[in-house]
Order: C-alpha cells, then sequence, then structure tokens
C-alpha cells in the first residue's frame, strides 16, 4: 500500500501531461504533436538515471 502512495505524485503528473496534450490536439494537430514531442523528451530526460551529462559514454 504505501508503494502505492508512492506512485500518486507519478500518477497525477502524467494523467495532467495527457489531459494537456489531449486540449492541444483539439485546438490544433500540429501544435498537440509539438506538446506531445516535449512531454516525450522531457519524460525521457526524467526517466535516464544520470540526467543528461555532456561526454558521457554509454554502456
Amino acid at each position: 500500500m504505501k508503494q502505492l502512495i508512492n506512485l500518486i505524485p507519478d500518477l497525477l503528473l502524467v494523467i495532467g501531461a495527457l489531459v494537456i496534450v489531449l486540449a492541444t490536439f483539439l485546438l490544433n494537430v500540429v501544435a498537440g504533436l509539438y506538446v506531445l514531442g516535449v512531454f516525450l523528451f522531457v519524460a525521457g530526460i526524467f526517466v535516464d538515471k544520470d540526467g543528461i551529462q555532456l561526454g558521457r559514454k554509454r554502456g
């Protein structure tokens, strides 16, 4: 149960991002694609364990 409570902020963040993307798509498809791309880019940075570091070698 405690693990589920720890996930609530992440779930709210994802749901909020989806609502923003959906609302933008309803306004304009191209703008919706831009907003979706920005959210996916930012999500990729947050999911990455070390964040963005210049000169980092993967492997």
